[in-house]
Order: structure tokens, then sequence, then C-alpha cells
């Protein structure tokens, strides 16, 4: 039961890591951008080019956003180990 769940934290980690990757999309001239969109996208379309109305879109990856789904994950991770734990040790 441990090693599915564990494997189960560790496929959930590659997926928000790299095929559900937050972005935000930005467009506009350097002192007044705008967001375009923000959505989950795989990693490898940060390299996709683009340009909205002759500006070349910008890619930032929502690090805080990322940060925070992959330590809800491990939390869930840990409770459930502990209570498998706790439950063979009754």
């Amino acid at each position: 039961m441990r090693n599915i769940i564990t494997y189960m934290y560790i496929f959930l980690v590659l997926v928000f890591g790299i095929l559900l990757v937050p972005q935000r999309t930005y467009w506009g001239q350097e002192n007044s951008r705008t967001i375009d969109s923000v959505a989950f996208a795989p990693i490898w379309k940060q390299l996709a080019p683009g340009d909205i109305n002759g500006f070349n879109r910008i890619y930032y990856i929502d690090m805080p956003r990322l940060i925070v789904i992959i330590i809800v994950l491990t939390i869930i991770y840990v409770v459930l180990i502990t209570q498998i734990y706790s439950n063979k040790s009754k």
C-alpha cells in the first residue's frame, strides 16, 4: 500500500511539475505589459513563439503557485503514510 501511494505521489509531482505548470502570458510594451492569459500548460509551451498586435508574448512560470501545489501534495502524502504506519502498529 505504501508503494502505491509513493508512486502516485511521484506521478502527481511529475504531472504538476512538467505537464501542468501554472503560467502567465504577458504582452505589450515594456512599461505597460498586459496579462493575456493565466493557465496550466506543459512546460515546453513556454518556448512557443507568438505575437499579439506585433508584440512578442512573454511566458512566466507562476512559481509561488507551483510551490504551493507541490507542498500540498507533499502534506497529503505525509498524512497518508503516517496513517498507514499508525494503523499497522495497532
